[in-house]
């Protein structure tokens, strides 16, 4: 049987199966060894009502990219983990936040292209 309709000359409808997978496209992420391990990007985004969705890749984008370089630095994670302490410390006790994300970029710079 063809596809194709002589009488009209167009193609035919076709059903589309029941067992075919959409994709849905989402900002979600599984975190291992926690009980209801689905986190949603967008929760941290709530205030702003229904633009969450759409501002949910501002969030998700820094964290995959600290995760990817985490994982990649496997060697130099201790340091990497011991600057971000740091920098948490001296933020919380008031110091000037420009001048510590500064020194703390040029340290995480250089444990990144540190050889292992």
């Amino acid at each position: 049987p063809s596809n194709f309709d002589e009488s009209t000359g167009s193609q035919k409808n076709l059903a589309i199966p029941k067992y075919a997978k959409t994709t849905v496209k989402t900002i979600k992420t599984t975190i291992p060894f926690v009980k209801n391990n689905e986190f949603d990007y967008t929760e941290l985004l709530s205030f702003l009502g229904d633009s969450a969705v759409k501002y949910g890749w501002l969030i998700f984008i820094p964290i995959v990219i600290l995760i990817v370089t985490a994982v990649s630095n496997g060697a130099n994670i201790t340091d990497i983990y011991k600057e971000l302490e740091d920098a948490i410390y001296h933020i919380e006790r008031n110091g000037n936040s420009k001048i510590i994300l500064t020194d703390l970029s040029i340290k995480l710079t250089r444990l990144i292209h540190k050889n292992a």
